[in-house]
């Protein structure tokens, strides 16, 4: 029964795409880390420091192409769900402008039509 609610819960699917995230509380140094997976609702990111559940944060994801130059940012509020292990945190993002929700969707896209790309089987030779 647990597996269906957590179907239920998560309307996105999530990708795993490995960006630089920048959480910012009101005050203080900001938390740095990467992601682990994403989707358009959340993500599940891996820290430097602790974070606390429930705490509403100002994020950013970068994504970086191949080349080494910066590709996108992303930005928002984001509440901590849960920690899953050790600095590994459940975000929901929840405050998302439209023009980082339609880049989001295109970093998205391009994981997971790199990530199909990668995982398609060659040719047989003739």
């Amino acid at each position: 029964m647990r597996d269906l609610k957590m179907t239920e819960r998560r309307a996105a699917s999530r990708a795993r795409v490995d960006l630089q995230v920048t959480l910012s509380r009101g005050q203080g140094r900001p938390v740095h880390g990467h992601t682990l997976d994403v989707s358009t609702g959340g993500s599940r990111v891996m820290t430097d420091r602790p974070l606390h559940v429930d705490e509403l944060l100002a994020f950013e994801l970068l994504a970086i192409e191949l080349s080494g130059e910066q590709a996108a940012v992303v930005a928002g509020q984001a509440r901590v769900l849960r920690m899953q292990r050790d600095t590994v945190y459940a975000l929901r993002f929840e405050r998302l402008a439209e023009e980082d929700a339609i880049r989001l969707r295109g970093l998205l896209d391009a994981s997971r039509s790199l990530a199909s790309a990668s995982s398609t089987p060659a040719p047989p030779n003739s």
